[in-house]
């Protein structure tokens, strides 16, 4: 029993050895908050909006999904179609008869429900994602090949957005799978655009742009991720000193009772 007091000091200094900090995320959709959205016919767009639920409902950045069907090409008739379902906490994309098309997704936390923006009419946060290394789409199903694009903003609509855009190919294979966009390239202007400031996140923007064919994709959530960190927190150091001090004035004490 004499031995138990330095086995808890020692735990207490080598525990902060295996905590490296932790992993910040911001969840951007968990899709499940329901839409429904149909594009047929004559190429071109169509609109449509849902809030998030109650203010401060994390389940959608922002509290509302602006999403856009934009027909590119495929015949004028009822059978060449784009859709879109979000429904039971998956967004279920869908183009038939040669349809080629884009489907884009903005949180800019605005309520536009008639008239496709071109750029963000809102903002959001703003929004700190320079702890967050990646933007992950987590891919159900996939039967085409696919281009995911993101977007960020900075800045506001009145004096102007600063933009960056990158993009991932997503192609049919083993699922479910998760696709990943580094983050890094957002800070270095580049072709994507602008240099980016992470901690200012004022606008997001997820595209899936798609060939003339027919297909569908299944995603579950968009969100970011970062790593823990490699080197250890000040505070870990702090711990871990605490804890070699405990042991050496322990080991003193009983020296000294020893004696």
């Amino acid at each position: 029993m004499k031995k138990f007091p330095l086995l808890l000091i020692f735990a207490v200094a080598i525990a902060p050895c295996f905590i490296w900090g932790h992993a910040h995320a911001l969840l951007i959709d968990d899709f499940t908050v329901e839409q429904h959205l149909v594009k047929s016919g004559a190429p071109g767009s169509v609109v449509g909006q849902v809030p998030g639920g109650l203010v401060g409902d994390p389940s959608i950045a922002g509290g509302f999904r602006e999403s856009r069907l934009h027909k590119v090409s495929g015949a004028n008739t009822s059978a060449s179609r784009m859709s879109l379902d979000v429904v039971g906490g998956f967004l279920s994309l869908s183009a038939r008869s040669g349809v080629g098309g884009h489907t884009h997704i903005t949180y800019d936390g605005v309520n536009m429900t008639t008239t496709p923006d071109v750029d963000p009419v809102g903002m959001i946060g703003p929004f700190d994602l320079s702890a967050d290394t990646e933007f992950l789409v987590d891919v159900i199903s996939l039967d085409f090949i696919e281009e995911l694009k993101l977007t960020l903003y900075n800045g506001d609509p009145t004096n102007g957005f600063t933009k960056h855009a990158e993009h991932v190919i997503a192609a049919a294979g083993v699922f479910p799978i998760t696709y990943s966009i580094p983050l890094a390239p957002f800070t270095v202007a580049g072709a994507g655009g602008a240099a980016i400031d992470l901690t200012q996140i004022t606008a997001i923007r997820f595209e899936v742009l798609g060939d003339p064919t027919s297909g569908d994709i299944t995603i579950d959530h968009l969100r970011t991720f970062a790593s823990p960190p490699s080197v250890p927190e000040p505070s870990t150091f702090i711990l871990f000193g605490l804890g070699v001090l405990g042991i050496l004035g322990y080991g003193w004490r009983r020296r000294r009772e020893t004696k």
